[in-house]
């Protein structure tokens, strides 16, 4: 059974198709062409392998088709089970779709309307539909400028290769603008591909009382939108939506769970931005400031993050590599060009970055950028991790939409000048700090060259120099080495609990003295009947009591003998004294001497 039907208006009622087999992909059960106007009502067709409907007008003829209380159920086709081109207005009122499977077309879908003004669907479902090879689970519409969906169920639609689990809608030169009005779209899936509910190429969408629950697919688990930000998501970022829609619960593989698109934004979290030891970074308003960092020193960034537009990271860990070749090919090429590199000003050739500039390895959802950048000491540079591949997006009314701060990441880096223990290298225009390598050391901060490590260092490196035992210097800030001639066993450069290379109790020039306030140690440290030895004075307290003992004993007694002998000469003074008043003796000069000796001796002569 085949009709075609020509140059009419042709309606058909009540008609009833059942278990048709034609082993031909190019059999169609009713084609139209060259009409003006077209109704079907009540068309049934259930378990067939065969077209049902084609409508193929000129792109001039125009005509309006009208399908009506119709039901298509079980057909397992090669083809499309309707394809209408090149009409003005089609009206599907309460048809029912369900259960169709079609096999092997790879640019089509079980319903296709191509080159149409304007398209209403209403009060229809379309329910576990399969497409294998084609765009859209259900339904396909290319190159159509108005759309209208309303009070219409999508409901386990499956795209097992391309895009759009239930509905896919492509446009190339206009935008097309779709209407979806309390409608539902529940467990549909795009397996291998974007949209898992509806697929938007170049269009336009406006969304109002709908839900959208549960649907999956690698990108955009919910709606997936190209090439034109639909009106309904400016809505929704800016806040001022109402539509009363519930857009939830969908599952994307890759990104954009609810609805995705494409990459929205490049971020990288601070403590992820590793530099070396002293410098330090600051997170500004517009970028990311790095302070003290030295020339020649590296910088890695890890886990920069490429974020969707509901701010969640793209998961390249879930992609399946034995999966991978049945992604569809812009899936394919999306992931291939995901990749992120670092820019700066290569017109100064003084500026070199060196190493892992460029990179689309994921590790953990994240890129990772490791570099050694070399300038200028007391200079300053910018630097910016950029996406290689930026997206091309235009609102509904054609104005491009583009926002490259969200698309880089800015930092400045402020160059310090090199440290004590590092030199200044010229590298090609630049000039680098390179620390001194094993061996050496350098103690000026100025200096072009590493000294050689002395014999009474163990090692130098940098500006470390770790003494032998038996030596010491005065701090780390010279190089002047002195040996312990006295008592090399004080010092102990070696020892792990050594302080300022002395032992234990030890302090000072070539510790030769104790800690006896306990500043350095803690304790403590006295010496004992002057050894040189220091002793912990909490464990020494008898010594030291009989140390001070004695020593309280010896200066005693040494007072004591001091004051005999002044008293003893005190005496004499005093009995000079007495003999001079009494004149029995005068204690004098020379005629006082000669007088006492007359005195004396006419007393003689009068006792005897």
């Amino acid at each position: 059974m085949n009709f075609k039907i020509e140059e009419v208006q042709p309606q058909v009622d009540t008609t009833s198709i059942q278990s048709q087999y034609i082993n031909n992909n190019k059999y169609v059960f009713l084609q139209i062409v060259g009409f003006q106007n077209c109704t079907i009502n009540n068309l049934t067709s259930l378990n067939n392998q065969i077209t049902v409907l084609s409508i193929n007008q000129q792109p001039d003829d125009g005509g309006n088709f009208i399908m009506s209380f119709s039901r298509l159920s079980g057909q397992e086709i090669n083809q499309p089970l309707i394809e209408l081109n090149f009409l003005d207005t089609i009206l599907f009122n309460e048809v029912l779709l369900e259960n169709n499977v079609l096999k092997q077309n790879s640019y089509s879908s079980i319903v296709y309307v191509s080159q149409c003004n304007n398209i209403t669907i209403n009060n229809s479902q379309f329910q576990n539909n399969t497409n294998f090879n084609g765009l859209g689970g259900s339904l396909y519409v290319f190159n159509c400028l108005h759309i209208l969906i309303q009070n219409c169920i999508f409901k386990q639609n499956k795209c097992l290769r391309l895009n759009g689990g239930a509905i896919s809608i492509q446009n190339l030169v206009n935008i097309a603008q779709v209407f979806i009005y309390k409608c539902s779209f529940i467990l549909n899936s795009a397996v291998f591909s974007t949209g898992g509910a509806i697929n938007l190429s170049y269009s336009n969408l406006i969304i109002e009382s709908s839900n959208i629950t549960s649907n999956t697919a690698l990108i955009g688990g919910g709606i997936y939108y190209e090439q034109v930000i639909p009106d309904f998501v400016f809505e929704k970022s800016n806040n001022t939506s109402n539509n009363k829609n519930k857009i939830i619960n969908n599952n994307a593989k890759i990104f954009g769970h609810n609805i995705g698109s494409t990459i929205r934004k490049l971020d990288i979290d601070l403590q992820n931005i590793k530099i070396p030891k002293g410098s330090v970074k600051f997170l500004g308003e517009r970028q990311i400031e790095i302070r003290e960092f030295k020339s020649g020193n590296q910088i890695t960034f890890e886990g920069i993050q490429l974020l969707d537009e509901e701010n969640n990271p793209i998961q390249t860990s879930n992609i399946n590599i034995n999966e991978f070749q049945f992604y569809s090919s812009d899936v394919q090429s999306f992931i291939q060009s995901l990749s992120v590199s670092l820019n700066w000003d290569q017109s100064n050739k003084k500026i070199q970055v060196i190493g892992q500039v460029q990179s689309k390895q994921q590790i953990n959802n994240g890129i990772n950028l490791q570099s050694q950048i070399m300038y200028m000491p007391q200079s300053k540079m910018n630097l910016q991790i950029v996406l290689d591949s930026l997206p091309k997006l235009i609102d509904s009314k054609g104005n491009i939409f583009f926002n490259q701060d969200s698309f880089q990441k800015n930092f400045i880096i402020n160059f310090t000048s090199c440290s004590i223990g590092e030199i200044t290298t010229q590298q090609i225009e630049s000039i680098i700090c390179q620390e001194c390598p094993e061996g050496k050391y350098s103690l000026d901060q100025y200096s072009t060259s590493c000294k050689q490590c002395p014999d009474s260092a163990k090692e130098c490196q940098g500006s470390t120099i770790n003494l032998m035992n038996g030596y010491w210097r005065e701090n780390d800030k010279t190089d002047i080495i002195v040996y312990c001639n006295k008592n090399p066993e004080f010092c102990q450069a070696e020892s792990p609990d050594s302080k300022f290379l002395c032992l234990r109790g030890y302090i000072g020039p070539l510790c030769q003295q104790c800690d006896s306030y306990g500043i350095i140690w803690g304790n403590r440290y006295s010496q004992i009947f002057s050894s040189d030895a220091c002793y912990d004075c909490n464990d020494s307290v008898l010594l030291i009591a009989f140390e001070n003992s004695l020593t309280f004993l010896l200066i005693f007694l040494y007072i004591f003998m001091i004051l005999i002998k002044i008293i003893q000469k005190m005496q004499a003074k005093i009995i000079g004294y007495y003999l001079n008043r009494s004149e029995i003796l005068f204690l004098g000069s020379t005629r006082n001497q000669l007088q006492n000796i007359s005195t004396i001796t006419q007393s003689l002569h009068f006792y005897y």
